[in-house]
């Protein structure tokens, strides 16, 4: 694709410029073609948006888009039926049925509009699109819902969707219209880095009914955007950001690695870091030997966090989901997964009760080293009175409210984004939000009941 023009910015509609060599036609799209054609003859792109739901009033890179903010936005994705087969394609049965899915390469939408709550539309063109395998498990058709990525410069270098490079539109199964966006939230709340979500209309070719819209879960992608925005929780920003399933200790799991920010060729600080936890595991000196590599004290926040919300497909408990930073300070932090990630997940029918230690090495290492345990439990009592001031109750009766009041730009919406299980998804969070602050307290106290026992 051609780099974008800065002339762009004064064009609101395809205009045809005329020069006395080829005309230059500027489309809303950020992009620009040169058309040799005689004067007079019909533009190509008059009908462009003709058959499209919306047409564009202002260039991308001029939106005033808060992919984030308080208000609803719409994402409106025209793909091929080409690019659509493609992204269907590597659907395949893995261990013990599960649906595996490896993200195909080059598929880019033809359009991306974007509506804002005021009405402002733009057309951010060819953006890179690929389907998010673990939260849904579905194909994109006309019957099934997947959830989305989006990276704005794929093809349009340093474009950027509010500031944002990537974004991920998820279709919220399993209650995560609640659990997802609660968990993050409290997880920002405690003063973690987390992924920021927002609620929003998607439509797109690959349903039947182009006009269709449906309620999905914006999420905020790490990458390096997310980096220099959390760099004061980070250890002054990311040196590297991987993400991978193992123990952090396991050579070949964080060989086989996603980089996501940096330069992860060079694992020398990693090798110290595993070098250190395995020298010191099972001592009463796991945490001070280790803390020249590791921030002890976001991770005992962290730790009560997940433990706290009942999130358990994670490091600690599940060796997944793991995103490892490495600060600019040197030191390895861990962040909550933005994807899977869903707070009170017995509503999903597993993980009810999380422990608060388990197997993963950094967890079972502090458990048996006394230090290090009570800063864990003291950390955990700090962070429930964190929890229950916050009221998290509220937090669960704003998100409903903002389901139900949401107003679509187009369509017949009468009960906003609400669907049918989000009733019971209410229900459940809302109570789980209502006495855990409670239950955590008398978990926390057997725990310490246990410790001085075992002195």
């Amino acid at each position: 694709m051609s780099t974008p023009h800065p002339a762009l910015v004064l064009a609101l509609l395809p205009v045809v410029l005329t020069a006395c060599a080829d005309d230059v036609v500027y489309k809303i799209n950020n992009t620009y073609v040169m058309d040799d054609e005689e004067p007079g003859a019909e533009d190509p792109d008059a009908d462009l948006y003709a058959e499209l739901p919306v047409a564009p009033t202002i260039s991308a890179d001029q939106l005033p888009l808060d992919v984030f903010g308080p208000e609803d936005n719409t994402w409106w994705l025209n793909v091929s039926e080409s690019g659509v087969e493609k992204l269907n394609q590597p659907w395949t049965l893995g261990a013990a049925d599960y649906v595996e899915y490896d993200p195909p390469r080059e598929v880019s939408t033809e359009n991306l509009l974007v509506v804002t709550p005021s009405g402002e539309v733009a057309d951010y063109g060819e953006v890179g699109i690929s389907l998010i395998e673990q939260l849904t498990s579905a194909p994109w058709t006309s019957s099934t819902i997947p959830s989305f990525r989006l990276d704005a410069d794929e093809q349009v270098e340093g474009q950027r969707f509010g500031g944002l490079e990537r974004v991920g539109l998820d279709s919220a199964g399993y209650g995560s219209m609640f659990g997802a966006a609660s968990a993050l939230a409290v997880f920002r709340a405690l003063g973690l880095p987390a992924a920021r979500t927002a609620y929003a209309w998607v439509g797109g070719s690959g349903w039947e009914n182009d006009a269709l819209l449906v309620p999905m879960l914006v999420r905020e992608a790490y990458d390096g955007v997310f980096c220099e925005a959390n760099a004061a929780l980070l250890g002054g920003g990311c040196e590297t950001l991987r993400t991978f399933n193992g123990e952090i200790t396991n050579t070949l799991a964080v060989s086989q690695a996603t980089c996501e920010v940096g330069d992860c060729g060079d694992d020398t600080n990693i090798n110290a870091l595993q070098k250190a936890l395995k020298a010191n595991f099972r001592t009463q000196s796991f945490d001070e030997k280790t803390e020249p590599y590791f921030d002890w004290t976001q991770f005992h926040r962290s730790t009560c966090a997940h433990w706290l919300l009942w999130i358990a497909d994670d490091y600690v408990h599940q060796l997944n989901n793991v995103v490892l930073v490495e600060g600019l300070d040197g030191r390895f932090r861990l962040l909550p997964s933005p994807n899977d990630i869903v707070a009170g997940y017995a509503y999903g029918g597993i993980y009810n009760n999380t422990p608060l230690f388990s197997a993963a090495i950094l967890s079972s290492g502090c458990n048996q080293d006394d230090s290090c345990r009570e800063a864990q439990l003291d950390t955990c009592e700090q962070v429930i009175n964190e929890f229950e001031a916050m009221d998290p109750v509220s937090l669960i009766d704003g998100l409903a409210e903002r389901l139900r009041d949401a107003e679509a730009p187009w369509g017949e919406y009468p009960g906003g984004m609400w669907r049918e299980p989000d009733d019971a998804a209410y229900e459940h969070h809302r109570s789980f939000y209502e006495t855990r602050a409670a239950s955590a307290r008398a978990e926390l106290e057997t725990l310490r009941a246990a410790q001085a026992v075992n002195r």
